[in-house]
């Protein structure tokens, strides 16, 4: 930390307010696999410096990739520049003030990811697909560890490592049927695999010969995979700034109902095993678990410092110094054991894209398997639909919530997401393809 901590005092001493700054390390891998045969691995170091300071509302942020005094007082002189050239943000409010206390979070690191190489867990993915039905499988396995340095003005010591494996994964029966999973842990003992890859190798069997459906109003049983899709730009929709900017579906309903009342959903940066589990965020502040909607109202916004002083209230620790952001997104278990009994049975789902933000008006395309379900059983495999609805209506008619729930990471849901299944009344479903 010596390094950090002498960009700090060199900026207070030459008169800023408040400084943080924060140093990464971290070695990440990654192993790319297509049509059952691995084409890539690559291994890289994460390495850098952040830097953040104020001086009279002045803002300035910047990033330092080498790790030597010279760089950092050329670094340290550019900013002092930046400082009296910039214009103040009247809005801004602060950031935390230490000393803090930090509780120690539950699996999120682990020694001996830093000693995997994953070829086995990759073999092991590819053979469970063929013997499964899949004819091919094409993914990625992720892996890394790294730590974290924080220091700042205002009391702030703090320091934190973690550790990530990650595994997505698409099995193809043929070119039009296929299913898709993921898996995500920060524990090896804890990152099974195997009934991910069977259920994507039964999708891609399921999905073969799709055929079209009449667009209309479906009650559609969401699987956990796109679920969490959308669930990522609901809690966006909750970050203070996202709110303050217009581009968010809950501005003015605070303490407002806004969903149904079965959904209640948490923002928890402390869950153990959780992918995006901290001990602190960006401004040093412990993590916590925050109630966003509580039995279908909205209860409180994703705050910083800055942001929650604006909003007369406290910090929800999601700071992000200029855009509080969420952490694992929780979704609360029903108390249906099983969903899947009639309607429109979608396993996953890609483009989500927004007509208008502040509205929640929305549109998203289903992928991989697709099935029309009677009487709990698969009818049809569905191709070429499109969901165009609006997200506050469309999670107000939810009709039931699995009682188990799935931790989810994707390429759509880059926030993680712990959450059940759930089977939702009259979405909107057109054609994606004329």
């Amino acid at each position: 930390m010596d390094l950090i901590k002498y960009i700090r005092l060199e900026l207070l001493n030459k008169g800023a307010d408040e400084v943080l700054v924060s140093e990464d390390n971290g070695i990440n891998n990654q192993i790319k696999f297509v049509n059952n045969r691995v084409v890539s691995i690559t291994a890289w170091n994460q390495k850098g410096i952040s830097i953040f300071v104020s001086k009279d509302q002045k803002i300035v942020s910047t990033a330092l990739k080498s790790f030597n005094k010279k760089d950092a007082d050329e670094v340290i002189k550019q900013i002092l520049t930046l400082l009296k050239a910039v214009n103040p943000n009247e809005n801004y409010n602060g950031i935390a003030n230490g000393p803090f206390n930090y509780k120690k979070i539950e699996d999120i690191y682990d020694r001996k990811i830093e000693t995997l190489d994953g070829a086995d867990i990759v073999e092991e993915t590819i053979n469970t697909a063929l013997a499964e039905g899949a004819k091919r499988c094409s993914g990625v396995l992720e892996f890394g560890t790294g730590s974290n340095q924080l220091t700042g003005s205002n009391d702030i010591n703090s320091e934190s490592k973690g550790s990530n494996i990650y595994l997505s994964i698409r099995s193809f029966t043929d070119k039009d049927a296929s299913g898709a999973g993921t898996v995500s842990s920060r524990i090896l003992s804890k990152f099974d695999t195997k009934s991910c890859i069977r259920k994507t190798a039964e999708f891609a069997t399921l999905a073969k010969n799709p055929q079209h459906i009449n667009p209309g109003k479906y009650k559609v049983i969401f699987d956990p995979l796109p679920l969490a899709a959308l669930f990522n730009p609901l809690m966006e929709a909750a970050s203070a700034f996202s709110v303050e900017n217009g581009m968010s579906f809950f501005k003015d309903k605070l303490n407002s109902k806004v969903l149904n009342q079965k959904l209640t959903i948490y923002d928890d940066a402390t869950l153990a095993n959780g992918p995006a589990s901290r001990m602190y965020d960006d401004e040093g502040m412990p993590s916590q678990k925050t109630t966003i909607i509580n039995s279908g109202v909205l209860k409180n916004f994703l705050h910083n410092t800055s942001t929650a002083a604006r909003f007369n209230t406290v910090s929800t620790a999601n700071a992000g110094l200029i855009s509080p952001d969420p952490s694992n997104i929780v979704i609360a278990p029903g108390k249906d054991k099983d969903v899947l009994h009639d309607g429109l049975y979608i396993t996953n789902l890609w483009y989500t894209r927004f007509q208008n933000y502040s509205t929640g008006d929305f549109s998203t395309i289903p992928r991989d398997g697709i099935f029309l379900v009677k009487d709990g059983k698969i009818v049809k495999s569905v191709k070429d639909i499109r969901i165009s609805d609006n997200m506050l209506k469309m999670f107000s008619n939810i009709k039931a919530i699995g009682a188990s729930q799935e931790q989810i990471q994707s390429w759509e849901a880059e926030i993680p997401c712990l959450t059940p299944a759930m089977a939702i009344e009259d979405v909107n479903i057109t054609r994606s393809k004329e």
